[in-house]
């Protein structure tokens, strides 16, 4: 037996008929099956990349769809600012020498988004607006009172307001400004009185020339309006 044969037959050999009746090994299809490993290789080394760049995309196209309803959900968590619809006016009537009140028709106070008119989020009814002067002192004090009713929303911050005093004619005579809170739980809950001072030097003209009331929200232009959010 040669030194060939001893140290292994191949796998895949045929014998052909040669010189002298010498064997002749045939490794054409050996090495056929190890260029095509090789050449599967090179596939999966060129497809590889491939993969990986469309599962890149896909993972950055998710991200992207995914960011929109993230801020979406931190703008409901921050809440939204609303902002009064419109003022309103009371008309002051005397009630005795030294008692006059707003003459209540149905006014009201609400809030709502600035672009979503019909969805309101908290309003102030039953509104009353006063004015008291001591006979004795001559000081002269304002109440507002009205009954809070939150619609599915509570106020991160006060909401603000402002109560005008004008006179017949349409003049300002005096201003007041307050802050209210409104709580989940309000549901037409009669405000404790507020009471305002009006300054002695003009408590006097305030009470005897008073015509009507106008309670509005802050006329600074770059006022937001009130911050709410959604009851839980």
């Amino acid at each position: 037996m040669s030194a060939f044969a001893r140290r292994g037959k191949p796998t895949s050999s045929r014998p052909l008929a040669g010189k002298g009746g010498r064997v002749q090994v045939d490794f054409e299809q050996r090495f056929s099956k190890c260029r095509g490993r090789r050449s599967l290789g090179g596939l999966w080394r060129i497809a590889m990349p491939i993969n990986m760049t469309r599962r890149a995309a896909l993972i950055g196209l998710s991200t992207c769809v995914a960011v929109p309803a993230r801020a979406q959900t931190n703008r409901t968590r921050e809440g939204e600012f609303v902002t009064l619809d419109r003022p309103a006016t009371f008309d002051i009537s005397p009630n005795t020498g030294s008692l006059k009140e707003s003459v209540q028709k149905g006014q009201q106070l609400v809030w709502h988004p600035k672009d979503k008119p019909n969805e309101r989020r908290f309003q102030i009814t039953n509104i009353s607006v006063a004015f008291l002067r001591e006979q004795t002192a001559g000081q002269v004090k304002m109440t507002f009172t009205g009954n809070f009713s939150s619609l599915g929303y509570l106020t991160s911050e006060d909401a603000k307001l402002n109560v005008i005093v004008r006179a017949k004619g349409g003049a300002s005579l005096h201003s007041w400004s307050f802050e209210i809170p409104v709580k989940c739980a309000d549901k037409d809950r009669p405000l404790t009185p507020l009471t305002h001072d009006v300054p002695s030097d003009v408590a006097t003209n305030v009470f005897s020339n008073v015509s009507t009331v106008e309670i509005a929200e802050p006329a600074e232009a770059n006022y937001p309006g009130v911050r709410v959010q959604r009851c839980s």
